[in-house]
Parts: C-alpha cells; structure tokens; sequence
C-alpha cells in the first residue's frame, strides 16, 4: 500500500479512536475508573504505532522528528491551558476536534476525495455546537459519566434523599467547579470542586441574626477564645469561612483561594450571598494559600484551614495526591506567622485526619523546642460526636493551636461554649484527655491501625492514610511490568536484541521519573499544580527538543549528553534541597526566572540521548520505540512509589544516575558512533 494512504488510515483510525473514547466516558453512566483506563489508552497506543512506523523509516531524522514532536506537545499543552480557561473544557475539545479534522481534510483531499463528506460534516455539526452556548451549557450539566457517580456530592445528597441541582458551572484548566443547589429552601448552596470538595455558599438575610446559628457551629471556638481582628483563610471557596469570620469579629480578612472559578462563581451570584467577597474587611487572593502565608509580610491573629482539600477532591485521588498545605514545613511557617496571641485552627474530616494533624504540630513545636508537657498547654481540641450503629463518632474536630497557650478564663470561655452545642472537649487545660490524644502528644513509639506520621515536603501525601504502599500503585506498577514483559520478552530474545533494549528501557524510565518527580517539586516552589505542570512539562520538552535538533549541528554532543544531563540533575537536586526556603520567599517570578534557565539546560541534554540512539540503530526500531514508551510508564509510576518509599529528593537522584548509567553502558549496548545512517528508502 502507497506511504501516504497507509498514513491517512492511521489517521482515521487515531481521530475516530479519540471521538469514541469522548462519546463512551460522557454518554454512558460511571463505570469505574479502572475500566475507562483501556478505552482512554487506545489513542496513544495508535499514536504510538504511527510514529514509531515513522522513525522507522525516517532513522537519519531521528534527531528532526523528536524535535517537531516535542515542539507540537509544548504548543499543544500552552495552547490547551489557555483555551481550556478562556472557553473552557468542552469548547476546546470541540476546537481541537477541528484541528484534527483540518488535518485530516488535507490529506482526503489529496488521497481520498470522495471521502471528504466525513470530515466536512463532522466539522460543520463541531462548528454548530460550538457557537451555541445553549448547546454547550447543556453539554456542561448533562455530563453523564460525572453526574452518575458514587463519588460526587450529587450523589451524596440523592443518597440523603435530598434533590440537589447543578445551577452553574465553570470548567477550565484547574478544574470543573459547580454550584449545587442544595434544596433547604434556598439557605445554602454548594460550591464544588470536581465533584467533590465542598464549600458552603450562604444567603444573604435581611436581618443578620438569621445566621446566628453560624456563631454556634463547633468551628467558631476560636473566634470566641480570642476576639481575633485579622485573619488568613486558607480555601475561602464560597465564602462561608468568611462570612463566619466578619460575624466573630474580624476586621481584616485575606481570603486564600486557589481555584479561581470557585471566587468567579461566588462573586456572579453576589446578590444571593450578600456580595460576601466585595466587603471592604475582604481581601480576596487567587493563589496557594502555603505559598501567601510565606511571603506576607503580616501576621495573623488567627490562620483558619478547614477541611482543605481542593485539587485532590476525587476519592481515588486523594492517596496519592500530593498536599503541600499539611506538611510539617507548611505548619511551621503557619506557627511562624502568628502573632504572639494568635491562633493556629484546623478543621478536620475526621478522627483520623484530626490525629494526623495533631501529630504533625507536635513534630513541628518539638523541632522548635518545645516541651511535650507545654504542647499540651498550647493545644485545644474539640468535636461533634455522631453515632453511628452502636458506635460514637468523631465528626469536624477543631485543632486550636496558640503560641502563648489559653488562659483560665479562655478555657472556661471554650468550656461553656463546647456545653451549650453538645460537644466534647477532647484535648483541653485542666480537662480529662482521652487516653488516645494523650499517646499521639505523649508517646514516641505509638503504633495505630493507619498510617498517622506527619507529611513533609519530602513525601507529600497527607491522604495516605493506610500503612506501606497505597494497594492502587502497586497493582499499577505490576499491571504495567506484566504487560511490558508479555509484549517484548519474545520478541528481545527471537531477535537477540538484549543490550541495545535495556538502553532503551533505561533512558525511557530516567527521562519519565525525573520528568514527574520535577513535577512534583515544581509544585511546591510554583504554589500551584497546574502552573508547575505546564511550566515543568513545557520547559523540559522544549529543552530537550532543543538538544535534538542541535546534535544534528554538534554530533560530538551525543557522546556525553548522558553525562552531563545526569551531572546538571544531581547538582540541580542538591541546589533545589538547600535553598528551597529561599526560592519559597522571593516573588513568583523570580524563582521562575531562577529554575527556568537551569531546567531548560539540563532537558537540552537529556533530549539528545533517546534520538541519538535511534540514530545509531538500524533496525527493529519500532520495538525500541515500544520499550523505550513502556519504561517511561514504568518509570513514572516508579518515581511516585520512591517518593513515598524514600521522599522525592532521594528519588531524584536515582533518577538522575540511571543517566550516569547511560552513559557508561553506551558503548557496550549500542557500540560506538561511527558516523550517520543512511535514511531507509
């Protein structure tokens, strides 16, 4: 068959893979998330044949191949994430659809004419869709696969017997945030955030004794303790927390909120909420709520965190997402940044998340020197209490942390307060404690049923809560390594093709782990996942597509690229760990102006390695490819599980020897460069 007809069905084939994939995930009702993983990973296996069929008979332009690769996957996630916020999720996807059917257009045109109806009138029905915003609003609200999970807070309040309706919705690069009607006669909506994180919307009253019932919620104990004036509130949402806030008192309120669309949809239902983020006492910041505090230059009477959790809200996620805001480091800087009577508050899920937390402040103040009989005296916990069956459960504890501790009167205050709403005081001054919170403050070698030692920037997972590694990742790791070895142990043995394979499955692995592991240090340095994704992602491509093509003009690079990518990470790593509280403090961007040049460096050489080795191989190229493509699965799954196992640095620095590896096993897996390959006719 002709090159250009054979290309074209792959083409076909790819674009009809991916139109089906969408209509599957949103048509049909929520399956489970392990099975959508088949379907979603048909289009890049195809993808993955189409180009590795190109390498092959493109060898001697490897080097340009990889590059203009690399160059579209930078354009395409820049582009994606600006489009993706200025019209949103559905009409980008309907945007790039036309892109793909453009492509395929042209080629129709020259190879199978009477075909062209397809692409034409798909490309029509797209064009139709996507200027009818009637259309796309009811696209948004009828996304079946999301709407019918279990996991939702739809779900949750349909399993309660209440009827909850999506009113709004803004789905950008972050997130999909909706506003859910909650159906209480109007008192309250739902901010959510990908279905699941939770924040309450208020309505505005008339007479402002109607929310007095705010001012006996458990979480208002501190803004009765202390009569705080100013206050950081990290995940203001929709605008509940501060609401509470200017009723204890407050007069000065930095309203911390990552996730922009929640603010927007606040503010355009003003008139229901009472314009709650225009009061003058309300200073709203679209930002991390970590990386604010740290650069600030006030202190707080009070720093309020509850039940934080945007960004990790799926209930399959939420083990292995990382959460930079409960980490050791972050509570220290949260400590830092009281003032000498304030108060540190978090309000938790549950009983476990209530220990953790505890657990973490206690490994914070003893590092600061702190005395276990004085933890207890600067250390207030409350909660609801729920039964459940024939057992009583922790509901909402409150963490109250204050530098200074709580006085006589503080506590009595706290006391009759806890009495008057019916709940229990778990951990207070000249209170009996429960044997349980005693032994998380107490005892060093406490040995519980879950996983309760404190997350540090080092290993971020606040929400791994079982103990060793989460059962997900491993079934993953061992999924991916059965699958690899069924599609390519045969075919490296018939073949004879060891050596030069596991050059390939290194550089695979190493290029993904350093890849993801960046990633999740960016994340921290950047203050937000999505900027740190795009920043990391967009400036590791490019320099490494950089490299590729420049090896062309420079062949002696492709001797030591490994080298010398491996020797700029290591240094890279060292440098990342010892002035990371530097780079916390200086403006955003100044610490993209200081990482940016030194990643796009280190990415230039490691983008030489994997071209230049296709380079000097002959043959079996399309195996080479595949195993260099499934390691780089491998080896992203295997840089999160060594970061749980040993924390991200130590990970990254295994990650950058395998390059050192690569460099030394060269000669002996591929032989040494003679010179250039002919290209394949």
């Amino acid at each position: 068959m002709d090159e250009n007809k054979f290309f074209l069905i792959q083409l076909i084939t790819l674009f009809s893979s991916i139109f089906t994939i969408l209509a599957i995930v949103y048509f049909i009702p929520f399956i489970s998330f392990w099975v959508y993983l088949i379907p979603v990973s048909i289009p890049f296996i195809i993808a993955g044949y189409i180009f590795s069929n190109y390498y092959d008979n493109n060898t001697s332009k490897s080097q340009t191949i990889f590059t203009l690769d690399l160059i579209g996957a930078v354009v395409g996630l820049i582009g994606g994430f600006f489009l993706m916020n200025k019209f949103g999720i559905i009409q980008t996807s309907i945007l790039t659809g036309l892109l793909a059917l453009a492509v395929l257009f042209t080629y129709m045109i020259k190879y199978r004419k009477r075909l062209i109806i397809i692409p034409t009138a798909l490309s029509l029905l797209l064009l139709f869709v996507q200027i009818n915003q009637n259309s796309i609003n009811w696209i948004n609200k009828n996304f079946n696969g999301l709407n019918s999970s279990p996991y939702t807070s739809l779900a949750r309040f349909d399993s309660t017997g209440k009827k909850g309706e999506i009113i709004a919705t803004k789905w950008d690069a972050f997130s999909r945030t909706d506003v859910i009607d909650s159906g209480e006669e109007g008192k309250m909506r739902i901010v959510t955030i990908d279905g699941s994180a939770n924040a309450s919307m208020i309505r505005k009253v008339e007479d402002s004794n109607e929310h007095l019932y705010i001012k006996y919620e458990i979480d208002f104990l501190p803004y009765l303790v202390r009569k705080p004036k100013t206050a950081a509130i990290i995940g203001a949402g929709g605008g509940r927390d501060v609401l509470q806030a200017l009723h204890g008192g407050v007069t000065y309120v930095d309203a911390i909120e990552i996730n922009k669309s929640s603010i927007d949809l606040t503010n355009e239902m003003k008139e229901y909420n009472g314009s709650i983020f225009y009061d003058d006492r309300v200073n709203i910041e679209i930002t991390d709520g970590r990386s604010f505090i740290q650069q600030s230059d006030l202190k707080y009477d009070l720093i309020f965190l509850s039940m934080v959790m945007t960004g990790i809200s799926q209930s399959g996620s939420l083990v292995t997402a990382e959460t930079y805001i409960y980490t050791e480091e972050a509570v220290s800087t949260y400590i830092d940044k009281l003032t000498p009577d304030g108060e540190l508050t978090f309000v938790s899920h549950n009983t476990q998340d209530m220990i953790k937390i505890l657990r973490t402040i206690r490994e914070v103040l003893i590092k600061k020197g702190t005395s276990i009989e004085d933890i207890k005296t600067k250390i207030m916990v409350v909660a609801n209490a729920m039964l459940h069956g024939e057992d009583t459960m922790l509901s909402n504890p409150v963490i109250i942390y204050s530098p200074r501790g709580f006085s006589n009167a503080e506590i009595f205050t706290a006391k009759r307060f806890i009495d008057r709403i019916s709940a229990f005081p778990l951990l207070m001054k000249d209170t009996p404690e429960l044997d349980l919170i005693q032994s998380v403050i107490e005892d060093d070698n406490l040995d519980l049923p879950f996983n309760f030692e404190p997350a540090t920037d080092e290993k971020p997972y606040f929400y791994h809560l079982s103990k060793g590694l989460p059962g997900s990742l491993s079934l993953i790791i061992i999924i991916a390594l059965i699958i690899t070895l069924l599609l390519w142990t045969k075919k490296v043995i018939t073949y004879k093709i060891f050596n030069k394979s596991v050059y390939f499955s290194l550089s695979g692995m190493a290029f993904m782990m350093i890849e993801v592991i960046l990633i999740q240090k960016m994340t921290l340095i950047l203050g937000h996942s999505i900027l740190a994704f795009i920043f990391t992602v967009s400036v590791v491509l490019g320099g490494a597509g950089t490299g590729s093509i420049m090896s062309l003009k420079k062949p002696i690079l492709e001797k030591k690229a490994a080298l010398i990518a491996g020797i700029l990470l290591l240094l890279g790593t060292v440098l990342l760990y010892l002035f990371k509280n530097e780079l916390l403090t200086v403006q955003l961007y100044a610490r993209l102006l200081l990482i940016g040049p030194f990643l796009f460096v280190t990415s230039f050489f490691q983008g030489i390695v994997f071209p230049s080795a296709i380079k000097q191989t002959k043959e079996f190229i399309p195996i080479y490819y595949g195993i260099n493509s499934s390691f780089s699965l491998i080896g992203s799954i295997l840089a999160i599980i060594l970061i749980f196992l040993i924390g991200n640095t130590y990970a990254m620095l295994i990650g950058s020897s395998i390059y050192i590896v690569l460099f030394i096993i060269k000669p002996y897996t591929l032989g040494k460069i003679q010179g250039v390959n002919n290209e394949r006719n």
